[in-house]
């Protein structure tokens, strides 16, 4: 891997996002690239005090916020420098989804935190921005998580389509660092003593010649509830899923289970389109 795209709102510093960025920078030793985006409802406003641009940004009871973008682009220079990761940010000043679809044809890798361009707490999440980058983005999209500390596991959500042997496989190779880690593939099933299929045991032989340390695990019930009492406790496990609005994926993201799947799961989520 060599090119991360970090999306960050240019009026909303988020230093979490800028950790994990650097995480997962320093571990690929690739370089770092943040592109700062604009909601198109801010406006720039200038200081006859500071030399630097400034944001207003309009708020509900039509009071507003100065946020100064060139402050955040200092700061991620900095944490960049200090860790030895090359980098390079700039701002887009056009239309936000075009520019970051765009940016992602060229991109190996593409990092968003799932609440992008909400302007307040109580919106859902993940964020209609977001949810359009997961499903057009034109390379793989983590979705980053709110706290972070390391990596111990892998968890493939598997359902024999080729959407999610498509997303292990992208995963494998853009992140061969995690070959010694302990790898899940979870699949949920109907009837948890359905005969185990060819594509099973295909599946372990591809991932045994990659990973050291594979176990399937077979849940039986609801995709969406299984999955989120499966994730609902895990911590240090980074989770792959294939295409966003499909298959396994498309009843993780109904409306219905959204908005608790995501802010319950404090993990970051790999998704890929095949």
């Amino acid at each position: 891997m060599e090119k991360i795209l970090l999306i960050m709102n240019s009026h909303k510093a988020d230093t979490k996002i800028i950790d994990f960025g650097c995480y997962i920078a320093l571990l690929t030793e690739s370089k770092l690239t943040g592109v700062l985006v604009e909601d198109t409802t801010l406006e720039l406003a200038s200081h006859d005090h500071q030399q630097s641009y400034y944001r207003k940004v309009k708020v509900r009871d039509d009071q507003s916020i100065l946020m100064d973008s060139d402050q955040l682009m200092r700061y991620f220079s900095q944490e960049c420098r200090l860790r030895g990761i090359s980098s390079i940010i700039y701002s887009d000043k056009g239309s936000p989804m075009e520019e970051v679809l765009y940016e992602s044809r060229f991109a190996d890798l593409m990092i968003v935190t799932p609440n992008l361009f909400n302007k307040s707490t109580k919106e859902e999440i993940p964020s209609t921005f977001v949810k359009k980058i997961l499903s057009k983005a034109e390379c793989p999209v983590v979705v980053a998580p709110n706290e972070f500390k390391g990596i111990e596991e892998i968890v493939f959500c598997f359902d024999a389509s080729a959407s999610s042997l498509f997303a292990i496989k992208e995963f494998t190779y853009l992140f061969p660092q995690f070959q010694s880690k302990k790898i899940t593939v979870l699949e949920v099933r109907n009837d948890i003593l359905e005969e185990m299929g060819e594509d099973v045991a295909k599946t372990r032989e591809w991932l045994e010649a990659h990973y050291q340390n594979v176990h399937f695990r077979f849940l039986e019930g609801d995709v969406k509830d299984e999955l989120f009492t499966y994730f609902l406790l895990k911590k240090d496990t980074f989770i792959v899923m294939g295409s966003f609005g499909r298959n396994m994926i498309s009843q993780l993201y109904k409306k219905s289970a959204s908005e608790t799947i995501i802010k319950t799961i404090d993990l970051p989520i790999f998704i890929t389109h095949h």
